[in-house]
């Protein structure tokens, strides 16, 4: 279920805060930083789970613009997306503020935002309050983000997962 999951799409039964918990705890583990400082929320300076790969992709009219070049390039179409759109590797923890200027960006500017200090594309301090997350980490070295490296990120979380919460043997 972790691995095929609906996570955050419109079918989804998991609620944003929660997957703000389930994100907050790997973070904790990864790094140790303090439950208190990754709050969920509505306000800019706290946490939300977000989309990696946009979910415009799923539009047939904005499939060509934002990532479209770059899907194309990867040599796989926005459709392919839809099995992966919504499970857990394509999904981030960041901050509302950071989310808003994000939002459909192509991956490069996502990767630099989510692991670079806290940078926007134009080395402003747009989200000063947001720490590089290791959570967020698997972004530094990902120049492609096809449904193949979502699923290769949604394997690697599940196991930590599992890992983390063990279900006990009935």
């Amino acid at each position: 279920a972790l691995k095929e999951g609906d996570f955050y799409g419109p079918a989804s039964s998991v609620r944003s805060g929660q997957l703000v918990a389930v994100f907050r705890a790997l973070e904790v583990r990864k790094s140790g930083i303090g439950v208190g400082r990754i709050a969920a929320g509505k306000a800019a300076h706290e946490y939300s789970v977000e989309h990696v790969a946009p979910q415009s992709l799923l539009n047939r009219k904005n499939a060509s613009r934002g990532w479209g070049p770059s899907v194309k390039s990867w040599g796989v179409n926005s459709t392919s997306y839809t099995p992966v759109m919504h499970t857990l590797g394509n999904l981030a923890l960041m901050t509302n503020a950071m989310n808003k200027w994000c939002s459909d960006k192509p991956l490069d500017e996502k990767r630099k935002a989510l692991t670079d200090a806290g940078k926007g594309s134009r080395g402003k301090k747009a989200w000063p309050e947001m720490p590089i997350l290791r959570v967020n980490e698997f972004l530094k070295s990902a120049d492609r983000w096809t449904p193949i490296e979502i699923q290769q990120r949604t394997n690697a979380l599940a196991r930590e997962i599992i890992d983390m919460w063990q279900i006990p043997a009935i």
